[in-house]
């Protein structure tokens, strides 16, 4: 059943080009869509111009059914009355006797709760899990699988490889549709690229060929424009049926202009463009030797009658990759701050030097460029430190941009170079990839699965999680329980 239809859509703002839609958008009953994106390519727009918000410059909207809106704005995020929370209570699992002091994660699950329950055919659900900890992640995933139809906008992976049909792609206004999850859409992309490359590559073999021809009859031309002339070979010649010198020169010139224009005419393929290698020369960072580099024994530890710790034991060992799993408020970035400092009970090797990220993004100097901020540590060479900066997704005019007008997402992607070009040795990352775009994310995840030195991270991102880490522990109940087998984190959402 079609739900909803959208035809030739267009919006633009001046000259710039916000959205092309250059086919019939046809929703049907149980299409499970994902629109991905960098952040301000116009994927909350797109789903604005489709609830009838926004008037597109062209184009139109014909709606089959009533849709339901879930916004992530500070809407959602607004404070909760009692008796709604109640209502929702089992969609949630906590207590709420004090709606007041609920935290964004929360009020978020609630919000979803509340569009959830409207039980209608389609949804438009923009970034649900921006608070969400994997339980509630979890839960969302539970409830989405219970809806008909709807159009979803979110920077998990995961959910959009469990969640969705369909993927809708927006790069530089323009959307393309592609038929399958995530995953799908990913190999995909992969399999054009190859197509175009090996195209590319077919079409500059070619304008060799052709271009070699094209000399070779120049030439050729040219010699018999000297060849010296026989006034009686040309008479021979011509009552013999041959050709003059003239005639043959002009034959072969036309053969050259005709290579010519069979060059002109060969439709022009791109280069696909092809990223970099990241490399760090890591040798310069004076890593430690030890093969355990951080000795966690018996630490207890809390806040007031709220233990977070009780006799934990943790060693890490040399350039071992550790995601520190576990829900909001469990103790993960305490548990960070507490290795850092150097807390009774923790041990780091002797060479060991932290480069810690934190969630306020202190790092960055705002009152200095991109580029100013990237090089204030930095051990590395200079082309080295531009390459990186290429790699997270800063373009060259992006440099002389001074910290204080960058996005969230910006400063987050800033600090991570920072930390990478500086000396520091172990990377220690709380929630790196929070309010993240995918093409973000996947930036970072290259950087540090070329990053050769020891890491520990926490993050609610399972593709993130599953690129990155070589081991993973939870935290729950107070201790520090590691998983048995890896793959047990993979499955957490399945």
């Amino acid at each position: 059943m079609l739900i909803l239809q959208a035809i030739n859509i267009t919006m633009s703002y001046g000259d710039h080009n916000v959205i092309t839609v250059p086919f019939s958008l046809d929703v049907y009953s149980g299409d499970k869509i994902g629109i991905v994106g960098m952040n301000g390519a116009g994927k909350t727009t797109l789903l604005r111009i489709l609830f009838g918000e926004i008037i597109p410059d062209r184009g139109f909207v014909k709606f089959h059914s009533d849709v339901h809106f879930f916004r992530q704005t500070e809407e959602n995020l607004a404070p909760l009355d009692r008796e709604f929370s109640k209502t929702h209570r089992e969609f949630c699992d906590f207590n709420i006797e004090n709606p007041e002091a609920l935290s964004s994660g929360q009020i978020t699950r609630l919000k979803l709760a509340d569009v959830f329950s409207k039980n209608g055919i389609l949804y438009f659900i923009d970034e649900p899990t921006s608070n969400l900890d994997l339980s509630g992640k979890k839960l969302l995933l539970e409830k989405m699988r219970t809806l008909s139809s709807y159009l979803l906008i979110c920077h998990d992976r995961n959910l959009l490889d469990l969640c969705c049909n369909k993927i809708l792609e927006i790069e530089k206004g323009k959307v393309t549709p592609y038929t399958g999850n995530y995953s799908y859409y990913i190999e995909e992309k992969k399999r054009i690229f190859k197509k175009m490359e090996k195209e590319y590559f077919s079409y500059m073999e070619e304008q060799k060929r052709l271009n070699l021809v094209y000399k070779e009859h120049i030439q050729h031309a040219e010699k018999v424009r000297k060849k010296p002339k026989d006034k009686g070979k040309q008479i021979a010649g011509r009552i013999m049926g041959g050709r003059s010198k003239d005639t043959k020169q002009k034959a072969i010139q036309s053969a050259a202009k005709a290579t010519m224009v069979r060059m002109e005419r060969e439709e022009i393929k791109e280069k696909p463009h092809k990223n970099e290698v990241i490399s760090i020369e890591f040798s310069r960072n004076d890593p430690p030797e030890n093969k355990i580099v951080i000795r966690i024994e018996g630490l207890t530890f809390g806040f007031g009658e709220k233990i977070l710790f009780d006799d934990v034991n943790l060693y890490v060992q040399n350039k071992q990759r550790l995601a520190i799993l576990g829900d909001n408020g469990i103790g993960k970035s305490t548990l960070f701050r507490l290795i850092v400092q150097g807390y009774e009970g923790i041990l780091a090797a002797p060479k060991v030097r932290f480069g810690y990220f934190v969630q306020d993004l202190s790092s960055i100097d705002l009152s200095k460029t991109v580029y100013q901020n990237a090089l204030e540590k930095n051990i590395q060479d200079i082309s080295r430190a531009r390459t990186i900066l290429r790699r997270m997704l800063f373009s060259v005019r992006d440099l002389d941009k001074p910290a204080f007008v960058l996005s969230g997402g910006e400063r987050v992607r800033l600090a991570l170079v920072k930390l990478v070009l500086s000396g520091a040795n172990l990377l220690v990352l709380d929630e790196v990839t929070n309010y993240l775009d995918i093409p973000s994310i996947e930036a970072i995840e290259e950087l540090l699965s070329n990053y050769p030195g020891t890491l520990l991270f926490t993050s609610h991102d399972l593709q993130f999680v599953k690129a990155i880490a070589t081991d993973a522990v939870k935290i729950e109940n107070g201790k520090i329980m590691p998983y048995s087998n890896f793959s047990v984190v993979h499955d957490i959402m399945s």
